[in-house]
Order: structure tokens, then sequence, then C-alpha cells
């Protein structure tokens, strides 16, 4: 049995926030292995020893995967939170090391940099570098 590392946005446990490993085998079984939502944005490691997700509590969850001899799943493991992140879309590197997170759509920056006379701290920098 070979994991088909894909998952099926079309399939009923999708669309009601449940990742359910898709199987080359349709017989070979079936595995919930979210309790509450997802975001849609799931990872499977390329060994397919692993599933990353973000859960319906904004949080990166991690789901250890075994194929052999039967299918089995690990209990779900919280990684961190991003939560206040206040994010609106999200995306992993095919190698699972990194997240990609878009800010919302809406959020507002925390804090901004005002320089005062910006040109003339530039000339006097450029004139220092000489």
């Amino acid at each position: 049995m070979k994991p088909a590392r894909a998952f099926s946005p079309a399939s009923e446990q999708f669309k009601q926030g449940q990742i359910t490993p898709g199987w080359e085998d349709a017989q070979a079984g079936r595995v919930q292995i979210t309790t509450n939502g997802h975001d849609g944005a799931a990872w499977w490691s390329p060994n397919g020893g692993e599933i990353r997700f973000v859960d319906g509590e904004k949080q990166v969850v991690s789901v250890g995967v075994k194929t052999e001899p039967i299918l089995s799943v690990s209990m779900p493991k919280v990684l961190y939170s991003i939560k206040n992140l206040k994010t609106r879309n999200s995306s992993w590197a095919p190698d699972g090391r990194l997240m990609v997170i878009l800010r919302g759509e809406n959020e507002l920056a925390t804090h901004i940099d005002l320089v005062i006379n910006f040109a003339d701290e530039i000339q006097a920098k450029m004139g220092a570098a000489r």
C-alpha cells in the first residue's frame, strides 16, 4: 500500500474540514487525522511519514503516518500556533522545512519607521563612506 501523497479537495471529508489521506488502493482503508478542522494547507512529507496542516484553532499540527504493515497514524502533535499572525493563506515548501504565510487582507502594520530629513541623512552617510 503506497500513499498517493495527495489530498482530494473534492472529497466530502475535505469540505467538512477533515483531512483523510488518499490511497492508491481505495479498499486499503481510510483514517481521519483531524478532529477540529483545517485550513486546507496540508503537506505530506516526501518520504510519506508525516502530514502537517493548520487546524481550526490556527495551530500547525504534525501527524506521523505509517503505511506498513497496515495504515496507522500518530496522535496529532501541535508544533506551534499562528493564531496571532492574522493570516489568510499558507503553503508549505516542498521539503516541509518552511511554511509560507500571507498577511491577512485587512491586517494593519503594527509599527512605522519614520526617518526625518531622510535625504540629509543619506548624504551624510554617503559622505562618510568616501
